[in-house]
């Protein structure tokens, strides 16, 4: 239950308005009984409404449940059961003012915990239907309060932030406030995401960035290792991409590569791949670049399948621009023997693309001549290899 007193007396107006539109519609002349001995339960009145044929039925269902719902003192599990079939048909109606009323109703008596929780989201998602985002954030932001759990964190701070999309401001006030005192986890590091794209939002790339900084520096112990990743991947892009500052970016990255725990290589490849793009594109160092995609090399069948592709043609790449063509396509040639995921048309392409001379291209012909070999022995497949060994010997 809400125990603010201005949620009590519009629950209560909400109540008195249910009891006098079930008077209404039991005074019509075609609502024939009295509204609660009408139907067996509230699920049967809804049936009873849901029926396209019997539309003649429907102000009785209404009724019905109306007045079950208006008198929770006689059996609070009926008047529960009447507000959740009343909020399907206001749903259906599109009537979303009487599901924020029906819901406001319910709240003022509802004492079950996951209850309680669900109709404050139909309420606030139907609040926000009809404009009242003030009401919809003031509820949702109640179920955070007063039942605070992972799970609900997770139902409820997407729908929050969603209210303030087009409002950074809101959203960095809301954001400023809670991430004071939240301790869990994957909360910390949602609300510090969504604070950081506020800022951002606003164009304020700075706040954005020291956002995420004190909050891997305030809670490095409580946040996962996936997620202070992500964190300092969207740090490394804010420094080197928004505020020019590439320098940091490497700063960060280097402190975060530190900071990993053991046994955590895939992570340490990711991190180490941003640093090497840094280097190469935004400070153009490309013999630091070199050095750390080698590092990655080196970490082998510990690195994640895209991170290892782009680290062996981002590198050979790096090899032919520093005059070292050869160098970058026996890399390529390794690669194809390797079988490390890349796609042979892709490094067929990039060896045709660097015209490294009819020796090289020859050997990545052989390489692919083998792999038709594997691949037939093991499985019958159809050659797939062929139109590549093809563009080779053009090439040549």
């Amino acid at each position: 239950m809400y125990s603010s007193r201005s949620s009590a007396v519009c629950a209560s107006l909400s109540l008195a308005l249910l009891a006098s539109v079930a008077g209404q519609l039991w005074a019509q002349g075609d609502v024939k009984s009295s509204p609660t001995s009408t139907f067996q339960s509230p699920a049967a009145a809804f049936a009873q409404w849901s029926k396209t044929n019997e539309v003649a039925q429907r102000p009785a269902a209404l009724a019905y449940l109306q007045a079950l719902a208006a008198n929770p003192k006689d059996n609070p599990a009926n008047a529960s059961a009447a507000c959740t079939q009343l909020v399907k048909i206001y749903t259906q109606e599109k009537a979303y003012d009487k599901v924020v009323q029906v819901c406001a109703a319910q709240l003022a008596f509802e004492k079950d915990p996951a209850t309680v929780v669900a109709v404050s989201i139909s309420l606030a998602d139907a609040a926000a239907v009809i404009g009242d985002t003030a009401k919809a954030a003031q509820t949702l932001e109640t179920i955070l309060d007063n039942f605070p759990s992972p799970a609900n964190f997770a139902v409820i701070w997407p729908k929050l932030t969603a209210l303030y999309s087009t409002q950074p401001d809101k959203l960095v006030a809301l954001c400023a406030k809670r991430l004071a005192s939240e301790r869990d986890p994957q909360a910390l590091y949602s609300i510090a995401s969504s604070l950081s794209s506020a800022y951002s939002m606003a164009g304020d790339h700075s706040n954005a960035a020291k956002t995420l900084d004190a909050c891997l520096e305030k809670n490095r112990t409580l946040i996962s290792t996936s997620n202070a990743v992500a964190f300092a991947r969207r740090l490394a892009s804010i420094y080197s991409e928004k505020l020019n500052q590439p320098q940091d970016a490497v700063i960060v990255l280097d402190r975060e590569l530190k900071a990993l725990p053991a046994g955590s290589a895939s992570q340490q490849a990711e991190l180490l791949f941003v640093k090497a793009q840094v280097l190469s594109l935004n400070l153009k160092n490309l013999a630091a670049a070199e050095e750390t995609y080698r590092k990655i090399l080196e970490l082998g069948a510990q690195t994640p399948a895209t991170s290892l592709c782009d680290t062996y043609l981002n590198l050979a790449q790096i090899l032919n621009d520093t005059n070292r063509r050869d160098k970058a396509a026996e890399l390529l040639i390794d690669a194809l023997k390797k079988n490390i995921g890349l796609t042979p048309s892709i490094v067929t392409q990039k060896l045709i693309d660097l015209d490294p001379g009819n020796k090289c291209l020859e050997q990545a012909m052989w390489a692919l001549r083998e792999k038709i070999a594997d691949q037939l022995a093991i499985a019958g497949a159809v050659d797939v290899y062929q139109p590549d060994i093809v563009r080779l010997l053009i090439k040549m």
